[in-house]
């Protein structure tokens, strides 16, 4: 089992490696490491929420999606043949972040109160597949998970309906979550040990988003909230080294 992890820690941007895997096979080598620095964008699947306040507005939200993305990370491929090899990777990743900011209708919107949710993503994947190897180019497939941390910054300032009273509240909290993940990658290898490469990923999670209705004449309240990690669309191009 500790073979195994060790073969994905050094596993990283296999694009890269796996071009140039050609020379390596030629040599009559049996495997190659390699690391890359990817940079790119994440498109997270966080949704907007919608509050709702019968005979008052609503509070809804406005979505700002900064999703510039890097990514660090280490592999190797292991060649079965001349053209067919075994590869994976190890990297960890910052996804961005996606900042939630209210927006007030009715007689709400005279109002001063402010809701901010800020949701920043980054962590660690292991992945592993296969590669198709040509003399400039490769392209490979790789499956594995990605341990999603997501940290959740809350400011809010809302002012009582009954008193003139403001209230502040600030939360902040961490939640992790391990998401299945794919990686298609392509490498270009202008050189024996330098590539251009480039990825998509795709981490499975879900859609977190809160919606509630609100009712201050009989105090009833009806309110659903997803708060699971994300699933991601992430589109990388990084520059790789094979040893």
């Amino acid at each position: 089992m500790k073979k195994i992890t060790l073969l994905s820690l050094i596993s990283a941007i296999s694009y890269g490696a796996v071009a140039h895997a050609g020379a390596m096979g030629e040599s009559g080598s049996c495997c190659s490491a390699f690391v890359a620095l990817e940079g790119g964008y994440t498109r997270s699947m966080i949704d907007n929420y919608d509050y709702s306040l019968i005979g008052l507005g609503s509070i809804t939200s406005t979505k700002n999606n900064d999703g510039y993305t890097a990514r660090l990370a280490a592999g190797m491929i292991s060649m079965v043949d001349d053209q067919v090899g075994f590869t994976g990777e190890l990297g960890w990743g910052y996804y961005g972040r996606t900042t939630l900011d209210s927006t007030n209708t009715g007689l709400l919107a005279a109002l001063p109160s402010t809701l901010s949710i800020q949701h920043t993503l980054s962590g660690f994947d292991v992945l592993l597949g296969v590669a198709y190897v040509q003399q400039y180019f490769s392209l490979s497939l790789k499956a594995g998970a990605l341990v999603q941390n997501m940290q959740t910054k809350t400011d809010a300032n809302i002012i009582d309906l009954a008193f003139p009273i403001y209230d502040s509240f600030t939360e902040k909290k961490n939640q992790t979550a391990v998401l299945p993940e794919i990686k298609l990658g392509a490498a270009y290898n202008f050189d024996d040990n330098w590539a251009i490469t480039g990825a998509y990923m795709y981490a499975l999670g879900g859609t977190p988003r809160s919606v509630g209705t609100f009712n201050p004449d009989t105090g009833r309240a009806n309110l659903v909230v997803n708060s699971q990690n994300p699933s991601t669309n992430t589109l990388l191009l990084g520059i790789q080294y094979t040893v």
